[in-house]
């Protein structure tokens, strides 16, 4: 293993350290690296080197900060490396500040914005996206390991002991929050990233233990500002606050919380005459009530048809397939679920063919000559509906009207 580490160290050198003139009396510009698919590969074994606290990729990530990339990704390049660094830089530390530890956490989805856009400018995408992927899934390893690194280190044992019951947790739960010690403790945050979503007093008992109940939010009040993670999870922190000898300690803990997406059917006829009507059913099986509207999105734009209440019991919604909304051909509905308190938004999409509506009509006429000062009766039928008639001769408009049932129109001979 440590041979064939020490062999990557040397490509990964050789192909990133600028080469020196034999003369010793110029130094040649290295070409800025445009090869994405090469850097994402090289961010993703920094990766694996960090997590497996190895210092060859402290190496790794001095060249590769040292290297010059294209000037379009050079700024995300320069950042997620000083975040890989600063990882190595707390490794190295005895006791790292919680600020530091703090910092990285909040700031390491930057090398995954990093990976995103070598992703794109890839040019093997393929390749490309199963290195992204790949790279999502590590980086959630390396922030578990900051999280304990921030437990660890924020936790003084003689002081303050902490528990939380570690188990994924619903909306609505309530996290309690269990603290033993001879300090005063002031308050209990739910913070999710960096907005405190929830905050809650102590009550102590006469020995010393603590004890704080916070709630975990419904859905319908964080979901534009949460992320749903690769597990179908939300990572929330847990900061308590404390006063020990006159000095303000805080002590973290963290916890995961699903969010699930609404479980909803929407079922409307395939195909549809233009100027029908047609009804939509939809129906849930989340086991809750839920609310929504119904759009429909075709070549002319985008428009909200009706709002639905969605309930385990199937429900009709009637529309009518016509001008402004619907157009011939495609058209999308699009049920957009709102957020609940278990549920976060999300939008669910059935595609429809409009056909175009042929009107039933009879056209006759009793004559085959005229005179020159006659005229010759067009008798039209039609089956239900009006509409408007042109009638043309050798494409010149020769008569018009508006009919119902049975209409008789006299063309004049002078037309003719």
């Amino acid at each position: 293993m440590k041979t064939s580490r020490l062999l990557l160290l040397v490509l990964v050198a050789l192909s990133l350290v600028p080469v020196l003139d034999t003369s010793g009396t110029n130094q040649r510009t290295p070409q800025p690296v445009s090869d994405c698919l090469y850097l994402i590969s090289i961010l993703e074994k920094a990766i694996d080197y960090a997590i497996e606290r190895d210092y060859t990729g402290e190496y790794i990530v001095r060249v590769m900060l040292d290297t010059p990339v294209n000037p379009r990704i050079q700024d995300l390049h320069k950042k997620a490396y000083q975040l890989i660094l600063g990882y190595y830089v707390v490794l190295n530390t005895t006791k790292p500040s919680l600020e530091q530890l703090r910092d990285l956490l909040s700031e390491i989805d930057v090398i995954e914005s990093y990976a995103s856009k070598l992703q794109d400018c890839s040019h093997e995408k393929g390749a490309a996206i199963a290195v992204a992927t790949r790279i999502k899934l590590k980086l959630t390893s390396l922030k578990s390991q900051l999280e304990y690194l921030l437990e660890l280190y924020s936790e003084i044992r003689e002081l303050i002991a902490v528990n939380v019951v570690e188990k994924t947790y619903e909306p609505g739960d309530f996290v309690e929050v269990s603290v033993n010690t001879t300090c005063s403790v002031i308050s209990a945050l739910l913070v999710y990233r960096n907005l405190i979503i929830e905050t809650a007093n102590f009550t102590c008992s006469e020995n010393g233990e603590c004890r704080a109940l916070l709630r975990i939010p419904p859905a319908s009040s964080v979901h534009e500002v949460i992320d749903r993670g690769t597990r179908g999870t939300t990572k929330f922190t847990i900061v308590i606050q404390a006063v020990c000898s006159d000095s303000e300690l805080r002590v973290y803990r963290f916890i995961e919380a699903r969010y699930d997406y609404p479980r909803v059917t929407i079922d409307a006829p395939p195909l549809i005459t233009r100027g029908d009507f047609f009804n939509v059913t939809v129906n849930t099986t989340s086991g809750l009530e839920l609310t929504g509207v119904l759009l429909v999105r075709n070549n002319v734009g985008e428009y909200p048809l009706v709002n639905v209440t969605i309930t385990s019991t199937p429900r009709e919604y009637q529309l009518h397939a016509d001008k402004p909304f619907f157009t011939t051909g495609r058209n999308v509905l699009r049920l957009c679920v709102n957020a609940s308190e278990k549920t976060l938004p999300y939008c669910f999409e059935k595609a429809i063919i409009v056909e175009p509506k042929y009107p039933s009509v009879s056209v006759r006429s009793t004559l085959t000559s005229i005179t020159w000062t006659g005229s010759l009766p067009v008798y039209i039928t039609s089956e239900g509906g009006e509409y408007d008639v042109y009638i043309y001769l050798n494409s010149v408009l020769v008569a018009e009207s508006r009919i119902s049932g049975t209409r008789v129109i006299n063309v004049d001979s002078g037309v003719l």
